[in-house]
């Protein structure tokens, strides 16, 4: 007989340096990213604060970069 496991959400990182409130539900949040995804949710609600596609559409011309240090990774070594 086989055994079902639970498969994991996938991995994400957090947004925001400090928390913010979700225009959606209230909540405070940092924002969550998930792998393989251009959206920012969050982590109370789901739902979506940034949508990279989306803005990209806006602003035809303008090119957006955003940069991030995962916690963990300091230089200070």
């Amino acid at each position: 007989m086989a055994q079902i496991k639970r498969l994991r959400r996938k991995e994400f990182v957090r947004f925001f340096a400090d928390y913010i409130i979700c225009d959606h539900c209230g909540g405070e949040t940092r924002g969550r990213c998930y792998a393989e995804t251009e959206k920012v949710v969050c982590s109370m609600c789901n739902e979506i604060l940034l949508d990279a596609r989306q803005m990209e559409e806006d602003e035809d011309d303008n090119m957006m970069v955003i940069m991030f240090t995962p916690e963990g990774d300091n230089d200070d070594s």
